[in-house]
């Protein structure tokens, strides 16, 4: 009598085999939605980094900048794009970036500071007079709806400089001859 086997039930029957069953299953979802959300911030990245290339194309065209008109039309073009990111872009003189390397500035510092109304103050953009004789930044800015402003949270940023040569015009001896200095062009993008 001890030794015959009892009918425990359905379940109870099949439930050794049922318990690897359901280990494997939430291993197999676990692994899945991990490689999803991965995939997803990648592809997240990629895209910001697509907008930040035709913003930047957009905006230095053939890294001729004739005028501090001519960037700002590129830029006001730009806007009209519905972007799924914040950016600043600014151009800085290359002795410009030089001091504040050597003094150990960063020019998210610039940016944070900057008022995006007046750029010109407080900053060390590159400035040129505009058609109006009046002193205007090299600067540009897109907030998308709802968007932060960049702050010192702790936020994604991504960053690039791309070389420009910006044309200025300098008066020497009382006579005005255009020249062309080079540039760096610093994108932020958040």
């Amino acid at each position: 009598m001890f030794c015959e086997k009892g009918f425990i039930g359905a379940i109870g029957d099949d439930l050794p085999s049922l318990i690897p069953i359901i280990i494997a299953l939430l291993l197999f979802f676990t692994i899945f939605s991990i490689t999803l959300n991965t995939y997803n911030e990648k592809n997240a990245l990629l895209r910001k980094n697509i907008s930040l290339m035709n913003i930047s194309r957009e905006l230095k065209g053939n890294s001729l900048i004739y005028s501090v008109e001519q960037f700002s039309a590129n830029c006001d073009k730009i806007k009209f794009n519905k972007y799924g990111e914040n950016f600043m872009v600014a151009i800085y003189s290359n002795e410009t970036i030089a001091e504040m390397f050597q003094e150990g500035k960063n020019f998210l510092d610039d940016f944070k500071e900057v008022d995006p109304e007046y750029p010109v103050d407080n900053t060390n953009f590159l400035k040129s007079e505009n058609d109006l004789m009046v002193e205007e930044a090299f600067f540009c800015y897109y907030q998308k709806i709802g968007g932060r402003q960049i702050s010192d949270k702790r936020i994604s940023y991504l960053t690039r400089f791309y070389p420009v040569a910006v044309q200025e015009k300098v008066s020497i001896d009382g006579i005005d001859y255009l020249i062309i200095s080079p540039g760096i062009m610093v994108m932020v993008i958040w």
